[in-house]
């Protein structure tokens, strides 16, 4: 996971950073993913029949999801109420309310400098994003104060932006020391995003800005998170190289599969857009000034932005 190949080997240094990702291997496919078998549950856990729903009729975004004729279940994957963030005792973050069901993508647009980043970074829990009000709950647990790497081994992941260079260690032994991955399943999976010949390389050291793209993709597709994170996939990446990443982030998301039977939700930050020419999305957030001003259809909103700018998009106010 990027999340492992930053902030381990970073912080808590070389050594004990792949000694506690070897220890914890396929542990983050998260609880989610071990309990799939287990009957599903309401938000306090009780078990619930389905209302007579018909068969062709979707449940609206971020509502109750049909999944079968008996059973349906009722909380979100990721659920923030009223948050608000500072970052070096300024507030960046202010009033921010998000529902993300189990299968949806959604889409956060804003210009720079609006606080997109750090809501990213909040969710998966960096050090220096301090949360002083309101709470996020992922899967019906509150997570507002658990640690990086519960999250992530809980199955949250994120791609960086800018993510750094690890000289000294190679793209192919983080791979395998942050998965449960066999060898010859990692090899699949490079050879999918055109990464083989990168193995043998230090992470990210003299990659373009589309190798680096792809090696973030490449490291959350071998841990197989089941809330994904992915800030702005499509800058500094050529046409060619896009149109790879979107259809790699497809296949992490599972949009190959009917929505009733998904299990991946994500969250894509975009400047341009260009990722929806290759990625359906649900649901369009617009963030400005810290907060989100407006939802909605997110390529509609975007063809406003392009037309009229944020700020007029802003005038909507559908929150």
């Amino acid at each position: 996971m990027t999340l492992c190949s930053w902030l381990l080997l970073m912080i808590t240094g070389y050594r004990a950073a792949l000694a506690a990702m070897n220890s914890k291997g396929a542990s983050y496919m998260g609880e989610r993913g071990r309990e799939k078998d287990k009957p599903l549950q309401g938000a306090r856990g009780e078990s619930k029949e389905a209302p007579p729903t018909p068969r062709n009729q979707s449940p609206a975004s971020g509502e109750a999801l049909i999944i079968s004729r008996e059973t349906y279940i009722c909380v979100h994957m990721l659920e923030i109420t009223d948050l608000h963030v500072e970052v070096g005792e300024k507030e960046i973050l202010h009033d921010i309310n998000l529902r993300i069901g189990d299968g949806e993508t959604h889409v956060l647009m804003g210009p720079n400098g609006s606080g997109k980043s750090t809501l990213l970074m909040t969710i998966m829990g960096f050090s220096g994003y301090k949360v002083t009000q309101g709470k996020i709950l992922y899967n019906g647990k509150e997570i507002t104060r658990l640690p990086v790497n519960e999250r992530a081994k809980a199955g949250i992941g994120l791609m960086f932006q800018r993510p750094p260079t690890v000289g000294g260690l190679k793209l192919g032994k983080l791979l395998s020391a942050t998965s449960g991955e066999s060898q010859e399943a990692i090899l699949d999976y490079a050879k999918t995003v055109h990464m083989l010949t990168f193995l043998g390389r230090d992470v990210n050291k003299g990659f373009s800005g589309g190798e680096i793209k792809r090696s973030e993709i490449l490291q959350l597709m071998v841990q197989h998170p089941d809330f994904v994170m992915l800030d702005e996939p499509e800058s500094g990446v050529d046409l060619e190289n896009i149109s790879l990443i979107g259809a790699a982030i497809g296949k992490l998301l599972e949009k190959d599969l009917h929505i009733i039977h998904r299990k991946k939700s994500g969250l894509i930050i975009t400047h341009t857009g260009f990722i929806l020419d290759y990625l359906d999305a649900n649901v369009g957030h617009m963030m400005c000034d810290g907060a989100i001003k407006c939802r909605g259809n997110p390529r509609e909103m975007l063809k406003e932005i392009k037309a009229r700018g944020y700020r007029e998009c802003m005038e909507c106010q559908k929150v």
